[in-house]
């Protein structure tokens, strides 16, 4: 997202970052394999050579890790297979069956996933060949989908609440047209985001703010988010995420734009760039004066 931290007052930002890349060195990184790729499968027993492919992952489950698509072999593309298998954080198990001239061959691949998204590992056939195998082209479109845990990071008792707190905000809207930017600063994808925000008086004049995301984006063609190769444009992808302030001080105020419980509806930010969206919308400052 554009801005990873806001301040009001004395108020600071814990930010979950919504943007799929450059997290992997910092914490353990869930991939989305949906996307099309090179890989090449070097013969190390019982063959020689490399052989390049395409592979195209087409589809993913979230929930339970399983995948599966379609691929063929470059140098004949009448030698075409179907792929399942599963990705389970960052450990990939492919099972190809060939369907095309050479039906019936089979390759047992097991790998990684590394932390710019490129895959590499080892492979075995039912003809008792032996593999090592790695994706290049296209390793770019694998992208983190959990991002630093929103569900741990986002609770209500993560704002020092106590009995005698009072929700004084608690309102959802949508946000189209929010362009997420890449290490580079590009545009690389239009952001849909439900959006729900919730602000607590912890007592006085002291609040704390929750915003939760989630939503879908649909990449624009170019660069990567991480800067380390290109994405091609109308890839569809998950997210979500959003930021809890520290308990801050603040005079809150009404708003005649926003009201402070129930659906606000949708706000087209606009954006043309990655750092230019005029349009507004509600935050958790709007409803405060100072």
């Amino acid at each position: 997202m554009k801005k990873l931290f806001v301040w009001l007052s004395a108020a600071s930002v814990l930010v979950l970052p919504m943007a799929f890349s450059g997290l992997a060195n910092a914490l353990t990184v869930h991939w989305n394999p949906v996307g099309s790729y090179t890989v090449d499968f070097t013969c190390t027993s019982g063959c020689a050579g490399t052989y390049e492919h395409s592979m195209d992952i087409t589809h993913f489950n979230s929930s339970n890790g399983n995948l599966s698509g379609t691929g063929h072999y470059n140098a004949d593309p009448s030698i075409t297979w179907d792929l399942t298998g599963s990705l389970t954080d960052s450990n990939v198990t492919l099972h190809i069956l060939y369907t095309g001239s050479n039906a019936g061959y089979t390759v047992d691949a097991t790998g990684t996933v590394a932390n710019d998204g490129t895959m590499s590992g080892t492979a075995s056939s039912n003809a008792s060949q032996a593999f090592t195998w790695k994706t290049t082209a296209g390793a770019a479109l694998a992208s983190s989908i959990r991002g630093l845990g929103a569900k741990d990071n986002l609770k209500p008792e993560d704002c020092s609440l106590t009995k005698k707190s009072k929700e004084v905000v608690d309102v959802n809207f949508k946000l189209v047209n929010d362009y997420d930017s890449g290490v580079g600063g590009n545009a690389w994808a239009n952001d849909t985001i439900n959006r729900r925000l919730n602000v607590w008086n912890v007592g006085g004049s002291t609040y704390c703010a929750i915003v939760k995301d989630q939503g879908t984006i649909v990449t624009f063609a170019g660069e990567s988010p991480n800067g380390t190769g290109t994405v091609g444009a109308g890839v569809k992808g998950d997210m979500h995420g959003g930021y809890r302030t520290t308990v801050f001080t603040g005079n809150l105020s009404g708003n005649a734009n926003y009201h402070t419980h129930g659906n606000l509806g949708t706000f087209n930010l606009q954006c043309t760039d990655a750092y230019n969206c005029p349009g507004a919308h509600p935050s958790y400052s709007s409803y405060f004066s100072s």
